[in-house]
């Protein structure tokens, strides 16, 4: 069994300019707003580096993700003020042509369509001295590595299809896509459209369909001998 507490030592993977991505060796991968001089207030550097750090986060070397801030101050303290413009946050502050940009709704979608889960350390739901919180938030991500990965999956885009409308279904309907594309009847489906003949689904059970109304099932394709599918 894992122990959960055990020391962790983190190795940097790619370096940036406002932030750092580490390995800790045994599945977590963690962010570091590196901005410490402004509280790790995020720049539109800083936008560009934590998404191409989730971009190789989503690699299987990583099943959990810690996002963070440097120092004991803050989390983040939001936007660079020392960067702001008129028309959004200044990529080059002061020069003539600067390009005025908002765009951390990106990184917030990019968040929540992330297929893994997200522990960003500035959200109470537990109380710990602040000399132990990374020890905690690391125990919280060995708990989760030890479980089903594609459980994860579903029950993180089961949580933002709530709230994220019609693109979060989609979402929860690809991810659930993919346990369709591991079964042999998917595999059927494939050989068949590759060898140029007609697929044999009829070798695959056609499971009954759950009765909400009654806590029952219903069998929603019973065969009729003489027409065919009947259904219920």
């Amino acid at each position: 069994m894992t122990d959960t507490q055990a020391p962790v030592q983190w190795t940097t993977v790619t370096e940036y300019q406002d932030i750092r991505y580490e390995h800790s060796g045994d599945g977590i991968a963690k962010i570091t707003i590196n901005r410490p001089h402004v509280r790790n207030a995020f720049r539109p550097q800083t936008l560009v580096d934590i998404p191409d750090a989730l971009v190789q986060a989503r690699d299987v070397s990583a099943g959990a993700i810690i996002l963070t801030g440097e120092a004991p101050d803050a989390f983040c303290s939001g936007a660079d003020q020392n960067v702001r413009g008129n028309t959004g946050y200044l990529t080059e502050p002061g020069q003539a042509g600067g390009v005025g940009r908002f765009h951390v709704t990106d990184l917030q979608i990019q968040i929540r369509r992330l297929p893994k889960p997200v522990v960003a350390m500035d959200l109470v739901r537990t109380v710990v001295p602040l000399e132990d919180l990374e020890t905690e938030t690391v125990a919280w991500c060995r708990e989760m590595l030890a479980l089903s990965p594609f459980g994860l999956r579903l029950m993180k885009a089961s949580f933002m299809a709530a709230e994220d409308g019609l693109s979060g279904i989609q979402q929860l309907a690809h991810d659930a896509n993919l346990l369709f594309y591991a079964t042999e009847e998917a595999k059927e489906g494939r050989e068949a459209y590759k060898q140029k003949r007609r697929p044999e689904f009829e070798r695959f059970p056609r499971r009954p369909a759950p009765d909400l109304s009654s806590g029952k099932t219903t069998n929603t394709n019973e065969r009729s001998p003489a027409k065919g599918w009947s259904h219920v």
